[in-house]
């Protein structure tokens, strides 16, 4: 006897690929806090702006930029970008929770001035962002657990060599991976 299992209705559709969706975070007390200390958290929600019209939103790449950091020519910064593996989903209108092992990645950029095609990233002062390190999200992890949502509590670590943070005026977040789009 053969039995049609599926994981999800046959009306709903393939999950599709999302690139270089942007957060723009300007909290006060989030970048106060990673100016002054180098660190900072904040959390997420399910109903933010920006995944409209999109269910089970999944990461493959996270990357955090530094709008407003200093750093000589040929600097680069380095960024820790955790979670503690407890996140938020929706499907439809039922949001979800969910827990899985903590997401750890770096992300590495160096700041250029002048750019030789190479860039990723333009800052409003008109310097480059070209990736050193990237944040992506292991294909493999897939199989050993839940790729991770954006909905969640989320935790950076910045430094760098003369790496000034005293101008920061806001964290860019720059997610990609994949989305079920809403029925």
């Amino acid at each position: 006897m053969v039995m049609d299992i599926r994981c999800a209705p046959a009306d709903v559709e393939e999950p599709r690929k999302t690139i270089d969706t942007l957060f723009f975070l300007d909290d006060e007390r989030v970048v106060s806090a990673l100016a002054v200390d180098g660190r900072a958290s904040w959390v997420l929600p399910a109903e933010v702006p920006g995944f409209p019209r999109s269910d089970r939103v999944r990461l493959t790449c996270v990357r955090i930029w530094l709008e407003g950091a200093q750093l000589p020519d040929g600097g680069t910064v380095d960024i820790r970008i955790a979670t503690r593996g407890n996140y938020l989903d929706r499907v439809g209108r039922t949001s979800y929770r969910f827990t899985t092992k903590p997401l750890v990645r770096d992300f590495q950029y160096r700041v250029v001035h002048a750019d030789d095609g190479s860039a990723e990233w333009l800052f409003p002062n008109g310097s480059y962002g070209r990736i050193e390190v990237d944040g992506v999200v292991d294909e493999e992890i897939g199989f050993a657990r839940v790729h991770p949502t954006p909905f969640a509590a989320w935790h950076v670590t910045a430094t760098g060599d003369r790496l000034d943070l005293s101008g920061l005026t806001r964290v860019v977040l720059q997610f990609a991976g994949s989305v079920n789009p809403l029925t």
